[in-house]
Formats: C-alpha cells, sequence, structure tokens
C-alpha cells in the first residue's frame, strides 16, 4: 500500500514537472510581438512593463501604445477627435513634449498633415490617422520588451502569475 502511495506522487510530480516545461514551451513559441501583446492584454504585466519603461526612461512608448490601444477601442468620432489631439500634442507634434516618442521624421510629417486635414475629413481619416506611428511605436516597445523579459520585473510577474494560474487550477 506504501508503494503505491509513493508511485501516485511520483507520477503527480512528473506530471507537473512536464505541464509546466510545456507552458514555458508555449511563451518560446511565440513571437516577440505576441509576446508583447500577451503580457500587455493582462493588467498586471501591462503594469510591470510600464514600471519597467520608467525605470529605464522610456515609458514615452509605453503611454504611447496604451493610448493607441485606447484610440482604437474608441467609437464615437467627437472622442476620437479628442483623443487624436491628445496623442499628438503628447507624442507627436510638439517638440517641447517630455514624452516625445523616437519616430521617423516622415510617419510625425504624415501625421502632422492628415491632423490639418481631420476637421474637414470623414470619420474614415480617423481610423488610420495613427496607423504608421503605431507600427514604430511597437517596435521601439518590443526593443524594451525584449530588455524587460531579461529583468527582476518580469521574473517576479511571471512567479506571481504561475502562482495564480496554479491556485485557479486547484480550485
Amino acid at each position: 500500500m506504501l508503494m503505491f502511495g509513493g508511485g501516485t506522487c511520483i507520477f503527480i510530480i512528473l506530471y507537473r514537472y512536464i505541464s509546466s516545461l510545456l507552458c514555458g514551451a508555449k511563451d518560446k513559441n511565440l513571437s516577440r510581438a505576441e509576446q508583447l501583446q500577451r503580457i500587455w492584454s493582462m493588467e498586471e504585466g501591462r503594469v510591470a512593463l510600464i514600471k519597467y519603461c520608467e525605470a529605464e526612461f522610456s515609458v514615452e512608448n509605453a503611454r504611447a501604445y496604451d493610448d493607441l490601444c485606447k484610440y482604437k477601442d474608441v467609437k464615437d468620432p467627437e472622442e476620437k477627435l479628442k483623443l487624436a489631439n491628445h496623442i499628438y500634442n503628447a507624442y507627436v507634434g510638439s517638440s517641447s513634449s517630455l514624452l516625445l516618442v523616437n519616430s521617423s521624421q516622415s510617419c510625425r510629417s504624415n501625421i502632422t498633415e492628415k491632423m490639418l486635414k481631420l476637421p474637414n475629413d470623414n470619420a474614415s481619416a480617423l481610423e488610420t490617422l495613427f496607423d504608421d506611428f503605431e507600427v514604430e511605436v511597437r517596435s521601439n516597445l518590443q526593443d524594451t520588451f525584449s530588455r524587460f523579459m531579461y529583468s527582476e520585473q518580469y521574473a517576479m510577474y511571471k512567479r506571481k502569475r504561475s502562482s495564480f494560474d496554479r491556485a485557479v487550477k486547484k480550485v
């Protein structure tokens, strides 16, 4: 009887070990962009990355990306225009802004040109206004994210996340 109980214990340990390897492999198979999107979609992951960006003095990329995500979700044209003006003034247009994002001159010029036409353009112009800018912001953020993945903040986030996942599985 004692032998059977020990065998069950070994089986459970092996099962958990193999499961943890498979779960870890899922993250490794994702592209850097997919990993970033996955972390960004979870509140605690987004907060951990933003704190890392603040410590690295590159918070403008995280804040711009956060605002761009909110911008894409807004449906009301008036509200979308207000947010467009905020994004433009905070991250693109004003060289005196402390949150100016490192983006190409052509990207900034393109957005400035579109912003000047906005009051006369239709609502569809608002939908594509920041498409190129979002690509550049995401590229900047992925660069920071690649360093974040080797940081203590990321390790803490992963430990907290795996503890939460284990607790949920038990329930």
